[in-house]
């Protein structure tokens, strides 16, 4: 993104309203990390009941595969939630970025007179780095999949199935 060193003429009402939209925009972005957290967390837990409910000794190997498909399914689920959100953010802060560019935000001749410090905002700050939860979450989606087949496995026991067939 190439870094505005002069604000564009706008009106008052045109300032307002991009000052307005930096804000709302900051606002769903954070909206959109809580989201991660709040969703997958959701999702994990629903995750964990249907986890516990399988391993019940009251229920039948056929089932507890049936229902140990279920938080498998879930866990896809929570990646493409996941992803999904991301997306979002990352719209918001692009927009973000774009509203501070035209404010200026970045310009670090704009106020070396005043303060002598540069700009107001740091140039890396247009630059989108991946939220730790996203990160967490994503990886933390793959290898509960990877522990939901391994549990399918052990109870459908492949091995018992081999001996009585041979």
């Amino acid at each position: 993104m190439e870094i505005l060193t002069e604000r564009p003429s706008l009106d008052d009402h045109d300032f307002g309203t991009i000052r307005q939209m930096c804000g709302e925009a900051q606002q769903w972005a954070r909206h959109y990390t809580g989201m991660v957290v709040n969703a997958n967390v959701l999702v994990v837990t629903a995750s964990l009941i249907f986890l516990g409910l399988a391993f019940d000794e009251g229920t039948p190997v056929n089932q507890s595969v049936m229902i140990l498909i279920v938080p498998f399914v879930m866990s896809i689920f929570g990646l493409f939630l996941t992803k999904m959100l991301y997306k979002l953010y990352c719209d918001c802060i692009s927009r973000m970025i774009r509203l501070e560019n035209l404010l200026n935000c970045y310009d670090a001749k704009k106020y070396e007179k005043i303060d002598n410090r540069g700009s107001l905002l740091p140039v890396y700050l247009t630059e989108l780095s991946k939220p730790a939860s996203v990160s967490f979450f994503q990886r933390q989606h793959v290898l509960l999949s990877f522990v939901y087949i391994l549990f399918i496995l052990v109870k459908i026991n492949p091995l018992s199935v081999y001996n009585k067939i041979f």
